[in-house]
């Protein structure tokens, strides 16, 4: 419960906050869509058939944020992603070029998430910077025990 709090709920409040009627992607969607009222594109599939399909086409790609995947996005006019990296291969030199990385939230001693560390993307430049600003001005309401940092 309390790695839920940590990551999944101030997701919840983060999106809320700043971005509460904007097309987002994310590949959890529990808490950002319980707290609130996004334009999801849910990444991985549980919240977005047309997604769901494309990963079931081939299960060797499941994994990854295939062209499909990267077409409904940009159908979808997603401005942000927040995504944990390691579910998608997502490391320097693959990821997608428009998208922009601006920070990360880490929940230490992990117990109950799909992922310790989830990770903050900008689609493009524009997008990118006003993420970054919204990302260090909700910083301060962060419960203390969670990592946070941006990325130069």
């Amino acid at each position: 419960m309390a790695d839920i709090y940590r990551q999944q709920i101030q997701m919840a409040e983060f999106f809320r906050t700043y971005y509460p009627n904007a097309p987002i992607a994310i590949n959890d969607i529990g808490a950002i869509s319980f707290y609130g009222d996004p334009h999801i594109t849910d990444i991985y599939g549980l919240g977005s058939t047309r997604i769901t399909r494309i990963r079931t086409k081939d299960p060797n790609k499941a994994g990854n944020i295939t062209p499909g995947v990267l077409s409904i996005l940009k159908k979808n006019n997603v401005e942000v992603a927040a995504v944990y990296d390691s579910w998608y291969g997502l490391r320097e030199g693959n990821i997608p070029p428009d998208w922009i990385k601006v920070g990360a939230w880490r929940v230490p001693e992990l117990t109950s998430l799909g992922s310790d560390t989830v990770s903050f993307y900008g689609m493009g430049k524009e997008n990118a910077a006003r993420l970054q600003t919204n990302l260090a001005e909700f910083h301060a309401k962060l419960p203390p025990e969670l990592q946070s940092y941006a990325v130069p």
